[in-house]
Parts: structure tokens; C-alpha cells; sequence
């Protein structure tokens, strides 16, 4: 074993043939491999022709399979418009135009049936299409067969139902009363219209006049009339049946066999087009590879071509010359380590390639330090501009804490904080809105606008979910826009005018509510900066415009609590006058009650005085009259 290694160590030492340490060596090797490039290149352009080539007959394929469908769909039709009606549909119960659409079907059938075992179509996706597209093909040919049997049983002119419910009619005319030629008459109108428009009312126009004439003919008892009772009704039954048989075609495309055929129709047409977009999609891309190989292979034997003649010529001042080269501009210029690693780029075993790869260890090492070193400096700018940025929001937002203590009013304050806000932003124009809410409705209605330096003074509205506005305090969610219509912002200043570019609408919520919506508009773009102070502010106006709006209302309730104190108070002192009126009315009442009382009491005396007086009286007369006699 340590022989081996001995061995292997002094085999490892010495140079070897196939090493290719001399020019010639390498000359030949430069050779072989072209060559071998070029055999390779016209292999893979061989295989990537015939894989072309079959992609292409598999897209003839797809191509006649949507061919086939439209002859198919197109005979169907056909079929519907002119083939029903003709007489030998009827009697061989075939026509051109339906053995026309099963050829196409056939045809179809096989093109599927190639598809799936196409080599070119080994895609699952594909897979799962073509099986689908068969499905549907077979759903359609039978809904087709279903179309014709039904066609075929429903009849026309003298074949079918049809024809059987006309030699009822030809029986009923056989009749010599007028009354019933009127009938007949009618029906075969309600008829008529029923087979032009296929409407419901002229079914029932027809059931009633029939079930009128039945009774028209048992009410006359004539026997020669009641013959006809059965031709009635065998007309309707088969009137009956042939509606019948049109509801299960269907009368349009919106029902019966029909609308199946249609939605069949239109499941078939995308997976066509979407097999055939796939295919398309593939040979353009098998295309574009070839092409690309192709263009690759020679530009890799142009190289190696120029490489040989270069290496050859130059060998050694190409070298040095080169290696002056990347020393000076790297000692001239600052460039990178990709740079670097180009400018160094010399493989060779000579001493110059040794001479070289020093020069880049070095040149590297000092590269690598000097990314380090300006790495470090960046982190550290990079964190002092955070830090700064952090404390001047912190600032901000304490100025504006601030700014809310010494304001009174929320018009004032909304003003305050609006134009504090554009100033610190650094912005160009603002509005403010503020939720107005009674017991009807909400708004947001404008409380501030600054633009330009200057207040302006213009009254706006917005319901929940009207415009800009509305739609951000319906989503609670700022909206920041670069692409603003001209005839947007209206408010200019005196100076010019100059549409703002970047428009920021933000919702200003307090736990969870909006309570009110701040728009800013700038000619420039807003900052990181500017939009995180913005951001952190919404938070602080939305609780400050809430707390001077408690504080506001709180105020006005005191003042309606003091002012019904003062009237309840008034009312009370009213109140105490009239029961203080009241108890001397009363006692006056009762003053008088008393007198009038004795006065009652006294005439009653009296009154008693003049009875006793007027008794004595009489007893005096009757004593007298007494003595008298």
C-alpha cells in the first residue's frame, strides 16, 4: 500500500502527455473537439427535425379533426333546416346530410383514436382532453341519432304524426255542415300558428275550440254529425302528440334535444381549440430550441475556431500583454470581482498562467477586503439613517400630540393638523374629512383643505363608498396612486397651476371605526419616510378627533343639561307661585264659605224669629176671635 502511494504521488509530480502542456497538443485537441462539436450539433439537429416534423403531422391531425367537427355541426344543421323535410328522410329514413355528418363522425372517431396513441401527445393533460373530446363526441352522435328518431316519428306533411293528424283533418272535411267546416277552419288556424311560432296559448286556443265543437256535436243529435266525434279526437290526440315530440326536440336552441345538442356543441369546440393551441404552443417551442441549438452549436464552433488561431499566433505576448493589461486597470480603476475573475482568466500550465492566477489571489483578497470594509460602512449609514428617520416620525408625532393639547374646536384643530401635516410631509395639497353621523345616514364631510401654502375653503360630501373617498372608508384600507386623471385635484394655486402626480387616501381608525379619511396629494413622489409618519399619525388624528368629538359632545350635553336645570328651575319657582296662589285663593274661598255660612245661619235665625212671632200672632187672632164669639 505504500508503494502504491509512493508510486502515485511520483506519477502525480510528473507532467503528463494528455495534459496538453505544449501548443501543438492543444492545437489538435482544439480540433477534435469541433469536430466532435459539429457531430454532436448535426445529430441533435437531425432529431430535433424529425421530432418537428412529427409535431407537425400531429397538428394536420388536430387541424382536420376541428375541419370534421365543422362539417359535422354544419350538416346537423343542414339536417335541421332542409333534411327533415325531405321525402326520402321519411322512406329509407336517411338523407345526405346525415350520412354526410356520421362520415364526419367516423372520421373523427379515427383521427381520436391516432391522437391517443400519438407519440408527440404524452402529456396527461392532452390525455385527459382527447379521452374528454371523445366523450363528447359520442354524446353528440347519439344526441344526433335521438334528433333524427324524434324527427322522424313527429313526421311531416303526409308522413308521421303529422301526416296521420292531417287524414284526420281530410276526414273531418268530409263534413256538409257549415258549423263544423268553421270549426275545422279554426283548428287547422290554432294549428298552423302552433306549427310557425310554437307557442303555448295556440295548444290551449286549440283544446278549447275542439272541446267546443265536441260539445257543439253532442248537443245536435244528429247521427251523421256524432261521427264525427272520433275524428275529433283522434286530430287532437295526434296534435297532441306531434307537441309532444316538438317539446322533447325542442323548439329553439334554449331546450330539448337541441339545447343538449348546443351545450355539447360548445364543450367541444374549446377542447378542440385548446388541444390544438397546445400543439401549436409546442412546435413553436421545438422550433424556437432548434433554432437556439442550432445558433449555439456554430457560435461554439466560431469560438473554438477564433480560440485556436488566436492561441496559436499569440501564445505567449497575448499572455503578458494581457496580464499588463488586468494589472493596470485593476490598480487604475475600481472594477469587480466578476471583472476581476475575466481580466484573470488564463488556465494555461506555463509559468505565466502560474503568474497570473497569483496576480488574481491577490487582486481577489483585496477586492474581498474592500467589499467587507464598504459593506460594514453601508450597514452602519444604513442604520444611522433608520435610527435618524425613527426619531424625527417620534418627533413628529409628539408635535402633533402637542399641537391636539393647545387647540380648541375640531375645525381649528382638523386645519392645525392637516397644514402640520403637509408641511412635515413635505407634501403639496390635503383634505381632511370627518364622519358626520345622525339618525338617518353617515357621511364624510370636509372640515380642512390646504393647497399651495394656503387654506382653501370648499364644502364637499361623500356617502360610503362614493369615490375615492368613500371607497377607502368602505374597505378601511389606505389607497396610494401614481397615475392621476388631470381633472381630478381642483384645488390650484393663485400662482399656476400644476396637477399632483402621487395622490395617498388613508382611513383614520380608532378601535376599528373610521372616524374620518385624510387625503394627500404631492407633485413628487412620498417618501418611505414621510409615508411611515403618515401611517403612524392616522392612528393618533383618528383618537384625537374622536376624544375632542366626545369632549365636544360632552360639552353640549352639559349646556343642554344646565339649560333644563334653569328651565326646570323657572317652572318650579312658577310652579311655587301659583300653589302660593292657589292657598290664598282658597283661603279666601274658605273665608267667604264661613261668612256666607253665619249669613245662613243668621237668616235662619231670623227666618225662626219671624215664624215664632208670626205664630204667636195667630194665636193672639185665634184667642181674640175666641172671646170674640
Amino acid at each position: 500500500m505504500h508503494a502504491k502511494w509512493a508510486k502515485g504521488s511520483n506519477f502525480r509530480k510528473k507532467p503528463m502527455a494528455f495534459q496538453f502542456q505544449s501548443v501543438r497538443q492543444k492545437f489538435t485537441a482544439t480540433i477534435l473537439l469541433m469536430a466532435l462539436i459539429s457531430c454532436v450539433s448535426g445529430a441533435l439537429s437531425y432529431y430535433l427535425f424529425r421530432q418537428n416534423n412529427a409535431l407537425h403531422q400531429t397538428q394536420l391531425m388536430v387541424n382536420q379533426l376541428e375541419k370534421n367537427l365543422q362539417q359535422a355541426t354544419q350538416q346537423q344543421t343542414l339536417f335541421q333546416l332542409r333534411g327533415r323535410k325531405k321525402e326520402t328522410f321519411y322512406i329509407q329514413q336517411e338523407t345526405s346530410e346525415l350520412l354526410a355528418m356520421d362520415k364526419s363522425l367516423s372520421a373523427i372517431d379515427a383521427t381520436l383514436s391516432t391522437l391517443e396513441k400519438d407519440e408527440m401527445i404524452s402529456d396527461q393533460q392532452l390525455q385527459f382532453k382527447i379521452n374528454r373530446l371523445w366523450l363528447l363526441v359520442g354524446q353528440y352522435a347519439s344526441l344526433t341519432t335521438q334528433l333524427s328518431k324524434a324527427y322522424l316519428e313527429r313526421g311531416y306533411k303526409s308522413y308521421g304524426l303529422e301526416g296521420q293528424m292531417r287524414e284526420a283533418a281530410h276526414a273531418l272535411e268530409k263534413s256538409k255542415f257549415k258549423t263544423d267546416q268553421i270549426f275545422l277552419l279554426t283548428l287547422r288556424r290554432h294549428e298552423k300558428d302552433y306549427m310557425l311560432r310554437g307557442e303555448k296559448k295556440y295548444i290551449e286556443s286549440l283544446h278549447k275550440t275542439a272541446e267546443t265543437f265536441l260539445q257543439q256535436v253532442d248537443q245536435n243529435g244528429d247521427a251523421a254529425r256524432k261521427s264525427y266525434q272520433n275524428a275529433i279526437k283522434q286530430y287532437v290526440r295526434f296534435f297532441d302528440q306531434i307537441v309532444k315530440v316538438d317539446t322533447q326536440i325542442g323548439q329553439d336552441t334554449e331546450s330539448g334535444i337541441r339545447k343538449e345538442i348546443e351545450v355539447v356543441k360548445a364543450r367541444i369546440h374549446p377542447i378542440v381549440a385548446e388541444i390544438e393551441t397546445k400543439i401549436t404552443e409546442r412546435n413553436q417551442q421545438l422550433k424556437t430550441n432548434s433554432q437556439m441549438a442550432l445558433a449555439l452549436f456554430i457560435i461554439i464552433n466560431l469560438l473554438a475556431g477564433c480560440f485556436c488561431i488566436f492561441f496559436i499566433s499569440k501564445k505567449v505576448t497575448a499572455s503578458i500583454s494581457r496580464l499588463n493589461k488586468a494589472v493596470g486597470k485593476v490598480m487604475i480603476e475600481d472594477i469587480s470581482t466578476k471583472e476581476i475573475e475575466r481580466q484573470f482568466d488564463d488556465q494555461s500550465r506555463d509559468e505565466i498562467g502560474s503568474l497570473n492566477r497569483s496576480f488574481k489571489k491577490l487582486m481577489l483578497q483585496i477586492k474581498q477586503r474592500e467589499t467587507e470594509n464598504k459593506a460594514q460602512t453601508e450597514a452602519l449609514e444604513a442604520a444611522a439613517q433608520e435610527d435618524q428617520n425613527r426619531q424625527w416620525i417620534v418627533a413628529s408625532v409628539n408635535e402633533l400630540h402637542r399641537l391636539f393639547k393647545e387647540t380648541d374646536g375640531i375645525n381649528t384643530l382638523c386645519k392645525n393638523i392637516l397644514k402640520y401635516i403637509i408641511d412635515t410631509a413635505q407634501l403639496n395639497q390635503g383634505a381632511l374629512f370627518v364622519k358626520q353621523t345622525d339618525e338617518d345616514a353617515s357621511n364624510m364631510e370636509l372640515r380642512a383643505c390646504y393647497a399651495y401654502n394656503r387654506e382653501k375653503f370648499i364644502s364637499e360630501k361623500y356617502e360610503l363608498g362614493e369615490g375615492l373617498v368613500g371607497t377607502v372608508w368602505q374597505e378601511e384600507e389606505a389607497m396610494y396612486m401614481t397615475d392621476i386623471p388631470t381633472d381630478y385635484v381642483k384645488i390650484t394655486s393663485g400662482l399656476g397651476h400644476a396637477t399632483p402626480k402621487h395622490l395617498y387616501i388613508t382611513p383614520l381608525l380608532h378601535n376599528g371605526t373610521v372616524e374620518g379619511v385624510l387625503e394627500l396629494a404631492s407633485l413628487t413622489e412620498i417618501s418611505p419616510t414621510a409615508m411611515a409618519f403618515i401611517q403612524q399619525a392616522t392612528g393618533l388624528i383618528a383618537s384625537i378627533i374622536n376624544s375632542v368629538r366626545i369632549q365636544e359632545d360632552t360639552h353640549r350635553l352639559l349646556r343642554e343639561s344646565q339649560s333644563q336645570a334653569e328651565e326646570l328651575k323657572a317652572q318650579e319657582e312658577e310652579l311655587r307661585q301659583n300653589m302660593e296662589e292657589l292657598e290664598a285663593t282658597q283661603e279666601e274661598i274658605r273665608r267667604l264659605a264661613d261668612k256666607k255660612s253665619e249669613e245662613i245661619k243668621q237668616c235662619r235665625q231670623t227666618a225662626s224669629l219671624k215664624s215664632l212671632i208670626i205664630e204667636e200672632k195667630k194665636s193672639s187672632t185665634s184667642e181674640q176671635e175666641l172671646q170674640a164669639h
